[in-house]
């Protein structure tokens, strides 16, 4: 779970919405973690690779920019 907190915010975000739970603006890195786990759909091994797809196409996404 430590996992979770390692990354950008908006990562966090991006995954939360992918398992279906409505984010409130304004909540924390921790808050978002809790609201993650917490999850019906949550299943370790599988919000991991998510989690790995959603970080990896943000830095692709941020190296295309920065060759622009």
């Amino acid at each position: 779970m430590a996992f979770l907190l390692s990354k950008k915010k908006e990562d966090l975000i991006e995954l939360a919405e992918e398992l279906g739970l409505i984010v409130e603006a304004g909540l924390t890195k921790p808050k978002l973690k809790d609201l993650i786990v917490k999850s019906p759909d949550y299943v370790e091994e599988d919000v991991k690779v998510m989690f790995d797809r959603i970080v990896k196409d943000r830095i692709r996404t941020e190296e295309k920019v920065e060759k622009l």
